[in-house]
């Protein structure tokens, strides 16, 4: 009973050393990350770009708002109006339209100002505000009957919305984000896209926006669009606009954007577009963060079956703009528990393709992200250690890594073999020592980098351990402590207990009470 007992709580240790390793992976990319930009909420604009515009216009003449005829349909007045050739100067004609009961008028007014504000340098938003014709813009988007001005002042308003904060916040104040919900359920394709368009605009300015459409309740509306339609246009800016609404600083509560993350799987796994897989992997790297939780979030990304998705854009041609949130969300995945781990090495080549990039990829983003995700396979079970310290070949190429100058590159390279030793199996760990391992952290116990040193210190404490038990079994000395003093560790380990890190004086006056009593009862 009391082995039983014993044995429980050996494995209890062992578990939480395994997620305190992970944890301290955690928190070193949590710092490194901070040192990077922060990959921000985007605003677009949509901008008339038609390319026959200025010909047509020159081969008509001039339309302006007196040489239309009034008694042509509704269908040709709109078209002349979509072809004047708008400046500022018109602005208080357009204005003054956009009031008036007339519908040929309205329309004259909301393309005119859709069509100014499409310009894409200086559009004169805080001049349309300040003329306090925001609500009737808005109001033309119930107009349901005259569907062409919903989408003309749809249009207008995404463009509003892609201003300054200020600007962005009086479209919300005048109960915008409530029409463009409305919208997005609008039979025409095209006003619901652009509904879509002026949500994310809304949405990707501030977190305080960003909330305010989520706890409207935009989610479900905006999914089904983007799961029922075939059209790739609306998916791009479906899932830019979803991409807004789950990040930012603070991110948003998981509980009101968790329903984003199989939209996101599937465009992971699914898309050729470049653009929309940026956004969803991005999108997905903040999903799958589960850090600070209970991997509860790790759980629904897999169940995603996302792994195999992710693999497919590992390759070395892949862009940095895709490749680098695809690392990171590996990453994150693999920063679970050993199971979680576990699925997500089920999917064909992906530990292959990570000594790949980390090994031969000139991009130090994406060697560092590789680098992290191997030391959380490392962190795992003997089997998944396996995986990463296949054999000698494996192992040296990723020793060769540290021959980078990245300081960054370097302690990611410490942390795979550190971490690979916490749990290597006796066979694993005389490959690793006859593969160098103990040169290796003998050459940066004497690095300036305090973390540097403990992690050495850790993965030389871990190899002495093995190297008692080995010793312990077969009845002779500790060969790997030979070989430590061999390498001059031993003395440096010594010199280290009057380190100013508490970190670093623990660590090596355990090793040296440890070992040294062992070995002096010999």
């Amino acid at each position: 009973m009391s082995e039983n007992k014993n044995q429980e709580q050996d494995e209890a240790a062992q578990l939480d050393h395994l997620m305190e390793l992970k944890k301290k992976r955690d928190e070193y990319m949590v710092e490194i990350r901070k040192k990077k930009r922060e990959h921000t909420l985007t605003k677009k604009r949509n901008l008339d770009l038609s390319n026959d515009l200025r010909l047509e216009n020159e081969r008509l003449g001039k339309v302006t708002e007196e040489n239309i005829d009034p008694n042509e349909t509704m269908e040709e007045y709109i078209q002349k109006c979509a072809r004047i050739v708008y400046s500022l100067k018109d602005l208080p004609a357009l204005l003054k339209a956009v009031n008036s009961s007339d519908v040929k008028q309205q329309y004259y007014g909301v393309i005119g100002i859709r069509r100014i504000v499409s310009k894409d340098e200086n559009p004169p938003i805080q001049e349309i505000i300040d003329a306090n014709v925001i609500p009737r813009i808005i109001g033309f988007t119930e107009r349901y009957e005259e569907s062409q001005l919903q989408y003309e002042a749809a249009w207008a308003l995404t463009n509003i919305a892609s201003g300054t904060t200020a600007q962005t916040r009086s479209i919300i104040d005048k109960g915008g984000v409530t029409a463009f919900i409305r919208l997005l359920k609008h039979d025409s394709p095209e006003i619901s896209e652009q509904a879509i368009w002026a949500l994310g605009n809304i949405g990707g300015d501030n977190p305080e926006f960003r909330d305010h459409i989520l706890k409207s309740n935009v989610l479900a509306p905006l999914i089904e669009i983007i799961d029922k339609t075939g059209d790739e246009k609306v998916i791009k800016h479906g899932i830019w606009a979803l991409s807004n609404f789950a990040r930012g600083n603070p991110l948003p509560k998981f509980e009101l954007v968790k329903s984003t993350i199989p939209v996101f799987a599937k465009v992971i796994q699914q898309t050729d577009d470049l653009e929309t897989l940026v956004d969803a992997a991005w999108a997905m790297v903040y999903l799958s963060d589960g850090k600070n939780e209970n991997n509860n979030r790790v759980d629904l990304v897999l169940q995603t079956n996302i792994c195999h998705g992710l693999v497919r854009h590992m390759s070395m041609d892949q862009t940095l703009g895709a490749l680098v949130p695809v690392l990171r969300i590996l990453g994150n995945l693999l920063s679970g528990t050993e199971d979680q781990a576990s699925e997500v090495l089920e999917a064909p080549d992906v530990v292959e393709k990570l000594v790949e990039l980390a090994t031969t990829h000139q991009n130090r983003t994406v060697v560092r992200e590789s680098c992290w995700c191997l030391s959380n396979i490392a962190a795992g079970n003997p089997r998944q250690v396996q995986l990463v310290m296949k054999d000698h070949d494996q192992i040296s190429r990723l020793m060769k890594i540290t021959q980078r100058s990245e300081p960054e590159i370097i302690k990611e390279v410490l942390w795979i073999f550190s971490n690979a030793t916490a749990k290597a199996s006796p066979i694993q760990m005389i490959r690793l020592v006859e593969c160098y391992i103990i040169d290796l952290f003998c050459e940066y116990l004497k690095h300036d980098d305090p973390q540097n040193i403990e992690i050495a210190l850790d993965g030389i404490a871990n190899v002495l351990n093995m190297g008692a038990y080995l010793a312990n079994q077969n009845k002779t000395e500790n060969q790997f402590l030979i070989e430590l003093e061999n390498k001059g560790g031993v003395v440096v380990i010594d010199n280290l207990q009057i380190h100013p890190s508490i970190g670093i004086y623990k660590r090596a006056l355990k090793i040296l009470e440890t070992h040294f009593e062992l070995e002096d009862n010999l």
